[in-house]
């Protein structure tokens, strides 16, 4: 949320815990709007992620579907401190997200609105991926006002136990071939 006047800080109390406010009424929401684009795609997000504090491999390399901004309403409509906010919502749609990603995009795209950064600095990033190449002039949003919606699974995968990456998915047989050489039969080629 945005103020709508120079100043205004008064915050109803629900929106201080599901919302995050951004406190400049200067943000410029369209390029905002045109950073989004930078970000889809089939992308290398290791910038935008949190440094493993593991010895596991991470793949960082994630395909974005939709990332949205839309002008959205007030979580409490009727409250008379909520007038002096114009309230938006990003909103991304991935087969997955790496920890801390959508926290550090929202942020870089944060950073851009308000003139922080700009196009070129997220382009960067993205085409130069390390975990030290993060710009420390953008801030990541904290996780208020992150709502995880619309969760869906592959049938499959939960059935089997197994979640491939999407690199993997290309060379992994059909999961109809798998099932029948486990019963023993094989297949003709």
């Amino acid at each position: 949320m945005i103020p709508k006047i120079c100043g205004e800080q008064r915050i109803s109390l629900p929106e201080t815990i599901h919302t995050y406010h951004i406190r400049s009424y200067n943000f410029d929401i369209d390029r905002a709007r045109r950073g989004i684009q930078l970000f889809m795609g089939t992308k290398d997000f290791t910038t935008f992620s949190a440094k493993a504090i593991t010895d596991r491999k991470i793949h960082y390399v994630r395909a974005l579907q939709a990332f949205t901004l839309e002008e959205a309403q007030p979580l409490m409509p009727f409250d008379p401190l909520s007038k002096h906010f114009t309230y938006f919502h990003f909103t991304c749609k991935a087969r997955s997200f790496l920890y801390n990603q959508v926290r550090r995009m929202i942020g870089a795209l944060i950073a851009l609105g308000l003139g922080k950064i700009t196009e070129k600095d997220i382009t960067v990033m993205l085409q130069v991926p390390s975990h030290h190449n993060w710009n420390p002039c953008i801030t990541p949003v904290p996780p208020n006002g992150l709502h995880l919606l619309n969760v869906e699974y592959d049938l499959d995968e939960l059935r089997h136990c197994t979640i491939l990456l999407e690199e993997e998915q290309e060379e992994t047989p059909q999961l109809e071939e798998l099932q029948w050489e486990e019963q023993g039969v094989q297949l003709k080629e």
